[in-house]
C-alpha cells in the first residue's frame, strides 16, 4: 500500500506545476527531459524560479552540473533561479528529495 500511495503522489507531482510558466520555462524542462541529456532522468519546475532535475546518484557531487543547467538556463533567457540536482532513485524508492547538488543561478 505505500508503495502505492508513493506512486500516486509521484504521478501527481508529476503532472505539472500549479503556476503558469512562460516559454523559456517550457523549452528549458523539455531541453531537460529530452534524451539529448542522457544524465538527466526526469525534471520538473516546482516553483517559477525552482528547478529540480533527477538524476542516479553516481557518489559525485553534482554542484558542477547544477552550475552547467544554470548555464543552459542563462542562455534561454531565465536568471534568477535555482536548481536542484536530486537523487531520482531515492525519491522514486522513499518519496524523498535527496539532494546532490545545488546552484543558485545569476
Amino acid at each position: 500500500m505505500k508503495s502505492a500511495t508513493i506512486l500516486a503522489a509521484l504521478f501527481m507531482f508529476a503532472a505539472g506545476p500549479s503556476f503558469a510558466q512562460s516559454a523559456a520555462h517550457d523549452a528549458l524542462l523539455a531541453q531537460f527531459k529530452s534524451k539529448a541529456e542522457p544524465t538527466v532522468k526526469d525534471a520538473i519546475w516546482t516553483s517559477p524560479k525552482m528547478l529540480k532535475v533527477g538524476v542516479i546518484d553516481n557518489g559525485t557531487n553534482r554542484d558542477g552540473f547544477a552550475a552547467y543547467v544554470c548555464g543552459e538556463a542563462a542562455s534561454a533567457g531565465l536568471k534568477g533561479i535555482s536548481v536542484q540536482v536530486i537523487d531520482i532513485a531515492k525519491l522514486k524508492s522513499t518519496g524523498k528529495w535527496v539532494k546532490l547538488g545545488e546552484m543558485h543561478c545569476r
